[in-house]
């Protein structure tokens, strides 16, 4: 994944273009692009695990750190680096009003949160799913609406068969 992400990005990437200027005290002066690459990569490994981590922490309500870790095949460990590093890229600063344009308070950014205490996750989905049912019985009904207008105006139409076609118009 990681060497598919290198080349679009190579690809796509403003080149000879320094964030800032280099060290020439340096022995050795970094390519621009070579750095931004590596800069980029960096933070792309850390959300690779990401969307696999978020279908697991929606299936559960709570769930312990070896448990999720044996399922992600990672260390305890890293996997509280990598849920801590979820969190953080997670949040934003909501502005609440005032002067400063800058000041606000920290809000997630996704329809799910979590807490760590201890070896244990509790997780938390703020938007509820959809309630497929009532879609379901809603939709039913207005297929049998339908269902039974068009076997109405078939029955019309059956009748209406051997009449002339002025009057089959009025009364359909």
């Amino acid at each position: 994944a990681l060497d598919v992400i290198s080349e679009l990005y190579l690809f796509a990437c403003p080149k000879f273009i320094t964030p800032n200027p280099p060290n020439y005290d340096a022995a050795e002066v970094a390519e621009p692009q070579a750095y931004q690459l590596r800069t980029f990569l960096r933070e792309a490994r850390l959300q690779l695990v990401v969307p696999t981590l978020r279908s697991f922490l929606k299936l559960y309500t709570t769930m312990g750190i070896d448990r999720l870790s044996s399922f992600l095949e990672m260390e305890p460990a890293e996997l509280k680096n990598q849920l801590m590093v979820y969190k953080q890229r997670c949040r934003q600063v909501k502005w609440v009003g005032g002067s400063d344009l800058l000041s606000g308070e920290l809000v997630p950014s996704t329809d799910l949160d979590f807490a760590l205490q201890m070896d244990m996750i509790f997780i938390a989905e703020s938007r509820v799913g959809r309630r497929y049912a009532d879609w379901f019985i809603r939709n039913a009904n207005k297929v049998h609406d339908l269902v039974v207008t068009l076997e109405n105006r078939q029955d019309a139409v059956a009748a209406n068969a051997g009449k002339p076609l002025a009057e089959a118009e009025v009364v359909a």
